[in-house]
């Protein structure tokens, strides 16, 4: 059942993806003058904060805390991607909860990318899974998320990212009923494409 559930949660976006790549690539016309080859992936890590609305977890633990994060990119046309995410984030206290995140996300660019563009800001939206432990207690909590993150890339000395984001999630199981998880994220680091 969880896992029908998770391929549920997942096909809307995977289905978005194929949408915007299909409306983003026209149908090859004449042959054009070789140009230089586009880059078609790219990989993001970087550093995340948290900060929870409300305390989902019973417990001495905090409501924000930090971690990493990496984001492999499939650059589907110049303005828009589909990425694969997984993180680790660790909230501090007592009974500490240590989190595995993973999932998909989908990026837009809301101006068309150039080499020489300093700033291309980006709307993102992304379904992710998050599975918590907490220490002193069995088993562990599974969270849906739905999140909508704004950023920029900034291409300065080093390819750089800067994102903003708010996530809806509800934790269950560890033996309570379902809570409010939703959260704020700010996010930074480098990112690559090749």
């Amino acid at each position: 059942m969880n896992c029908a559930r998770t391929c549920l949660f997942f096909l809307p976006l995977v289905l978005a993806a194929r949408l915007v790549c299909a409306q983003d690539n026209p149908p090859p016309g004449p042959a054009a003058p070789a140009a230089a080859a586009a880059k078609t992936r790219a990989l993001k890590l970087g550093l995340s904060a948290q900060i929870l609305i409300s305390q989902p977890f019973t417990g001495d633990t905090s409501q924000a805390g930090p971690g990493v994060i990496g984001v492999y990119e499939f650059l589907l046309s110049p303005r828009s991607a589909l990425g694969i995410e997984g993180g680790y984030r660790q909230f501090f206290g007592a009974d500490r909860i240590s989190e595995l995140v993973y999932g998909l996300v989908l990026k837009h660019y809301l101006l068309e990318p150039s080499p020489s563009a300093t700033v291309v800001p980006y709307l993102q939206y992304g379904l992710l899974q998050r599975i918590a432990r907490q220490r002193g207690r069995q088993g562990a909590a599974v969270m849906y998320d739905a999140g909508l993150m704004a950023g920029t890339d900034l291409h300065l000395i080093a390819p750089l990212f800067f994102e903003l984001a708010f996530h809806v999630s509800h934790r269950t199981s560890l033996g309570d009923d379902s809570r409010n998880a939703s959260y704020f994220e700010v996010l930074a680091g480098t990112r690559l494409t090749w």
